[in-house]
């Protein structure tokens, strides 16, 4: 069974410190410990430190949380998704996951700068939803649908993630993300990381782990193995040895900065966005 391999990996995993909490080296922070590892979280400290100790550190994020057209779609889509997946499979239909969408619009229709653009979203999210209902098996049953998840790898190091969906498959299990944006070369570490996760909790078989862009209704599949999920964890530890010892969350201004909540109160971003305002257009990498 995978969870022997899963565990044989584990301990053999170098560790990034011992105890419940660690002394961060910036004025005396507490990084907690085992550390929350999610896939976003590791990628936002990959792509700017600054940002990472505004979110983190600081805990500034709800403060300066900006709703964006994109992200409102996505909740959409995936709230429908959700709710679907919740009713009796008899009940399921194109029409009724249209009207879960529409349901989910009307209450939060934030982020968008008109209203022309909102039509624009909100007739991608119908064409997405449509063409999964035509092309995909609505009375599924899944094992979970998005799910927080945590596991305690060791006593420094835990991994969270939201999983869209985990089904069976035959005697495993098979991990789906939705991806509401424009497909593109897909980060492996994602898919990994959640398979380690269902490794721990649920100790299948196997596992195979999806995106599915909903955009087109192309699917990109892998396999979780024991060398891909030894190899995902090594990432992880390595990532998090560099954010416990990170000392100054230096900015690194570049395209994601129009993105960023944080522009506004990042002297580095706010010179990117002036000098390069074409490169702060369009939707993020990861949707």
């Amino acid at each position: 069974m995978l969870a022997v391999v899963y565990l044989r990996i584990l301990f053999a995993a170098a560790s990034v410190g011992k105890g419940r909490s660690q002394p961060c080296p910036v004025r005396g922070i507490i990084v907690p410990m085992p550390y929350p590892a999610s896939y976003f979280r590791l990628t936002v400290f990959r792509q700017c430190r600054q940002r990472y100790k505004l979110h983190y550190v600081d805990g500034l994020a709800q403060e300066y949380r900006k709703p964006r057209p994109y992200l409102t779609m996505g909740e959409h889509v995936h709230g429908a998704l959700r709710a679907l997946f919740s009713l009796p499979a008899e009940e399921r239909s194109e029409d009724r996951l249209i009207q879960l969408m529409r349901d989910r619009w009307r209450k939060n229709r934030e982020g968008f700068a008109d209203l022309a653009e909102e039509k624009l979203y909100g007739e991608r999210a119908t064409g997405q939803l449509r063409r999964f209902a035509q092309r995909e098996d609505l009375a599924a049953q899944p094992l979970a649908v998005e799910d927080n998840h945590r596991v305690e790898i060791d006593d420094t190091l835990a991994l969270l993630g939201r999983i869209d969906r985990i089904d069976r498959d035959g005697e495993g299990l098979h991990i789906i993300d939705y991806k509401t944006g424009t497909p593109r070369e897909p980060d492996p570490l994602q898919l990994q990381m959640y398979a380690l996760i269902v490794a721990r909790k649920f100790d299948p078989a196997s596992i195979r782990a999806s995106y599915h862009y909903l955009e087109t209704g192309d699917w990109i599949s892998q396999a979780a193995t024991e060398e891909t999920m030894a190899q995902a964890l090594e990432d992880v530890r390595q990532q998090v040895a560099l954010i416990v010892a990170e000392r100054e969350y230096p900015a690194e201004p570049g395209p994601l900065c129009g993105y960023c909540d944080f522009l506004e109160i990042c002297r580095d971003g706010k010179g990117f966005a002036k000098s390069h305002p074409a490169g702060l257009e369009g939707e993020p990498p990861w949707e």
